[in-house]
């Protein structure tokens, strides 16, 4: 499955860096939101939040990890999220 082949790939950082490999990861979460499998994928990318929020490609998969995931961040990265102009649209808890 896609999401397997994203997981175990030891360099998921770069494929996000890379603006084809943003959109597939992307489209992953998009298109995969309702499939139990894609949290696979969510734990994978949640070490990398912090280093991926400042760039536009990684703002964009943090805006879909925000958004069908509702995932809980520390309050300093919903702080930058906030200040990236990225709805947070989940209750922190505390």
């Amino acid at each position: 499955m896609l999401i397997d082949k994203l997981v175990e790939n030891d360099n998921l950082s770069k494929l996000i860096e890379d603006q084809y490999g943003n959109y597939v990861v992307q489209s992953a979460l998009d298109s995969l939101a309702s499939n139990p499998a894609a949290l696979r994928l969510v734990a994978a990318l949640r070490p990398l939040v912090a280093g991926i929020r400042n760039t536009s490609g990684g703002r964009r998969i943090l805006a879909r990890l925000l958004k069908h995931y509702s995932i809980e961040l520390p309050e300093e990265e919903v702080a930058a999220a906030a200040a990236a102009g990225i709805a947070v649209d989940f209750v922190q808890s505390l």
